[in-house]
């Protein structure tokens, strides 16, 4: 069974609410395909709102689908850099979370 939870301020617009029900509902939908499709799964998907457990400013969009984990970035072992060529990834060191160095040296 898959799970996943947004909390949101409780006086939000409709519209956003929605957008964080469809972003639940299409995360946990691209979890359980193997080409991280949000739209293969999504009608089997359960969302609903909820009131905060802690807050009550808040609310909780929560969602569920009873599948497991397909996408391959989640399994174990997966390397994100596999047919990544280095060379050119290594001209963008803030892709590789590393600190971008200032132009000619100067920090």
């Amino acid at each position: 069974m898959l799970e996943y939870q947004r909390d949101i301020p409780k006086d939000s617009p409709e519209d956003v609410i929605e957008a964080e029900k469809a972003h639940v509902r299409d995360h946990l939908a691209s979890l359980a395909d193997n080409d991280d499709d949000p739209t293969t799964h999504a009608g089997q998907v359960k969302v609903w709102t909820a009131k905060h457990p802690d807050d009550p400013n808040l609310i909780r969009i929560e969602g569920a689908l009873d599948a497991e984990i397909k996408a391959p970035y989640l399994e174990p072992g997966y390397d994100p850099l596999t047919g990544v060529d280095l060379d050119l990834l290594a001209q963008f060191p803030g892709a590789m979370g590393l600190p971008e160095e200032a132009p000619d040296g100067q920090a």
